[in-house]
């Protein structure tokens, strides 16, 4: 099976990333990583997220790092079963999505709220050690 995806980026002009006092969450690791010719990682089961084309949430987690910064909206107009959607979380962006078909429409939803309320559940001793 042929698993992988061009992503082809176009600027009008010189592209710049330049933060103008918003908060890049990208550290230089990661953009040296994320800006390779190519990327490596793990196919998403289709099984598993029950869309029939899922994609790696990695895939759209790097370039929501790569072009935004903390607290911008990402627009994903396929929004599938949720995958930009629930990168855009983990990312701290905001997120607007678009699909037609209502079977994803409720995947997505049910995944994104699942991936949330895990995502922003306190952690155990996050209030200072105390119980």
């Amino acid at each position: 099976r042929d698993i992988h995806e061009y992503i082809l980026v176009f600027s009008k002009d010189m592209f710049s990333r330049e933060s103008m006092g918003r908060k890049s969450t990208i550290s230089r690791e990661e953009f040296l990583e994320f800006t390779k010719s190519v990327w490596t990682f793990s196919a998403e089961p289709a099984t598993k997220v029950g869309h029939p084309a899922p994609f790696p949430v990695e895939l759209p987690y790097r370039l929501i790092q790569l072009y935004t910064f903390e607290g911008e909206i990402v627009l994903d107009p396929f929004m599938g079963s949720g995958q930009s959607a629930i990168a855009a979380i983990k990312s701290n962006r905001n997120y607007v999505g678009y699909e037609i078909n209502e079977k994803y429409i409720n995947l997505a939803e049910r995944r994104t709220r699942e991936f949330y309320l895990k995502f922003n559940s306190p952690k155990l001793f996050e209030s200072g050690g105390k119980l």
